[in-house]
């Protein structure tokens, strides 16, 4: 009779070990690579970094350079005759003042004078019934009859007054600002207009409460840097 042997436990654990042997051998191998790879990563990363802030460090140091120096170049004085004429022909060629044309006066209106101005002497006042200066000069007319800006001006007040009703003012060069009263009213003219020597700006009226006792006239005042003249002086 034939006994079959029956292998121990051991033995097929020493057979399984040679079974993997070959493979274990690998993983060890590939452990080892894995571990030196990893080692000489961080080498090289704290190698780096050394050097990174190595070089940070130079470049953050500043650096100056030398101012550059220059050699004063000696300079001659230009010839006498050459500075003359260089003056003479910017003075030939420099743009030269025109002379703003004369500020021309015309009357007002065609009427006759019937009060002149009086800044002294006192003048009878019809409607107030009292003597008293007058600071303008008074042009008879009907009513509706033309009054001519006096010269070339800017129309810078229409209004009305209490006292001299409807009237007008102009301002002129040179200071002047003349004053046109008793006015009818809405005048053709309005604030913000400019207005020439001769040009019909109103109508004689009877809106000055002033001089209501008079018939229709225009009451006609000047002021120069705002003193009260004699309309008259600018007319001779």
């Amino acid at each position: 009779m034939q006994i079959e042997r029956i292998p121990f436990q051991k033995e097929e654990k020493e057979q399984k070990k040679k079974k993997s042997s070959p493979f274990r051998f690998i993983r060890f191998t590939l452990a080892i690579c894995a571990v030196v790879f990893v080692i000489a990563f961080f080498v090289t990363m704290a190698v780096n970094t050394r050097k990174l802030n190595s070089n940070l460090a130079v470049a953050t140091i500043p650096t100056y350079e030398p101012f550059p120096t220059y050699q004063a170049a000696s300079i001659s004085s230009p010839p006498v005759d050459l500075v003359a004429n260089t003056v003479q022909n910017y003075q030939d060629d420099a743009p030269q003042p025109v002379a703003a044309p004369a500020l021309v006066w015309q009357l007002p209106a065609k009427g006759d004078i019937t009060t002149g101005f009086s800044e002294t002497d006192l003048v009878y006042d019809a409607t107030m019934n009292d003597w008293r200066v007058h600071l303008g000069v008074d042009f008879s007319g009907n009513l509706g009859s033309s009054v001519f800006a006096a010269a070339d001006g800017l129309v810078t007040t229409v209004g009305t007054d209490d006292t001299w009703g409807t009237y007008i003012t102009v301002q002129h060069a040179d200071g002047y600002v003349s004053k046109y009263c008793n006015l009818q009213a809405n005048p053709p003219v309005k604030k913000g207009d400019t207005v020439t020597m001769g040009q019909v700006i109103a109508g004689m009226g009877t809106t000055a409460s002033a001089e209501s006792a008079d018939p229709p006239h225009l009451h006609f005042e000047v002021t120069l840097n705002g003193k009260m003249i004699d309309p008259m002086s600018l007319f001779q």
